[in-house]
């Protein structure tokens, strides 16, 4: 991106703290920052760090009571550019867990717009995911392990490319920890 007079920094500093998630016994988060690049209307590039993280497995939190919840703790940095508000960033997760014969399977997105404003936010996002579109269909991927899910997420998620055809269902949530600045470009 050249340098121009309308462009500005936004720098996300953030942390995948937790995740609630019914029916498996453990959970991976993949997260992509994803924004557009549109040399017409908006330009967003990543200045510094990452667009995109992986947590480590996790496993049910113990505890005094049987817990749904999942720990990460996953730290994450990004300082992009921008020239509008256009092609605004969205946090994008896909998450990933064995199933009752120990292969590893989709088990659900979340997707949600990075905060406009700076300061410190605390977003939970629902997690959901995608439902088969016939008993046949289900039946199938089960016995095969190839479960209903998206080839594409970030671009179906935060593009919304054909998401109004998709039924899904929510299976717990995301908790995420941001801290948001913006500044000149």
């Amino acid at each position: 991106m050249q340098k121009d007079s309308d462009a500005f920094t936004l720098t996300i500093n953030g942390s995948i703290e937790t995740a609630e998630y019914e029916d498996c016994s453990a959970l991976a988060a993949k997260l992509m920052i994803v924004f557009k690049k549109d040399k017409d209307t908006c330009n967003w590039e990543i200045m510094n760090g990452n667009d995109q993280c992986t947590t480590q497995l996790s496993h049910r939190m113990r505890g005094v009571r049987v817990s749904e919840s999942f720990a990460f703790n996953q730290p994450f940095f990004a300082a992009l550019r921008g020239s509008s508000a256009h092609g605004w960033p969205q946090l994008c997760f896909s998450f990933m867990g064995p199933d009752m014969f120990g292969r590893n399977i989709p088990r659900g997105y979340a997707v949600g717009h990075v905060p406009m404003f700076p300061g410190s936010y605390t977003i939970e996002l629902p997690i959901f995911r995608p439902k088969a579109t016939s008993m046949m269909q289900a039946i199938t991927s089960f016995v095969q392990g190839h479960h209903t899910e998206f080839k594409n997420p970030s671009h179906s998620l935060a593009h919304n490319f054909g998401r109004d055809r998709v039924r899904t269902k929510t299976h717990g949530f995301i908790t995420v920890n941001l801290t948001v600045a913006l500044g000149p470009g």
